[in-house]
């Protein structure tokens, strides 16, 4: 190795995109500091009037609303007579999802397979907990370009 001149200046490389860095986080360690995925799709987003997680303790019970986020988890207790139980996540919070058996049948491949989701739905507020119950529910993982994040889901 006496030879090599190791005196040689490193290479100037073009600065990886904010969308590209986010990506390889959520690839590497399952999130990210720089942003949050739906965030960088958020001007999107508002054309199409969803609202981020923070704005939905502003509705009143029974607004019809958008809302848009990553999957966090999927749940269906024993004891939910085939309800299923969704948290979602925006880059201001989260957003509880109560999607009943009709709906998820309709939509199951959907609710089932996506990494983010876009819903349509109904708020619905009891005992100072807000929920959404879903009416439409629509894959928004291709929006996320290549993210690749993992719920948390029953087995």
């Amino acid at each position: 190795f006496r030879e090599l001149d190791d005196a040689e200046p490193t290479p100037a490389l073009a600065e990886m995109p904010m969308e590209q860095q986010v990506n390889a986080d959520y690839e590497t360690v399952g999130l990210s500091l720089k942003a949050h995925p739906v965030g960088l799709i958020r001007a999107d987003l508002e054309r199409l009037q969803v609202l981020p997680a923070t704005r939905l303790k502003e509705m009143e019970d029974k607004t019809q609303v958008r809302v848009a986020g990553l999957v966090l988890m999927r749940q269906q207790p024993s004891t939910s007579k085939g309800t299923i139980f969704m948290t979602l996540e925006d880059e201001t919070g989260t957003v509880n999802l109560v999607v009943w058996p009709r709906v998820w049948e309709r939509f199951r491949p959907i609710v089932r397979g996506a990494t983010a989701l876009l819903v349509h739905g109904k708020v619905e507020r009891a005992a100072g907990v807000i929920h959404v119950m879903p009416t439409k529910i629509e894959d928004l993982s291709r929006s996320l370009r290549g993210l690749t994040a993992r719920s948390r889901d029953f087995h």
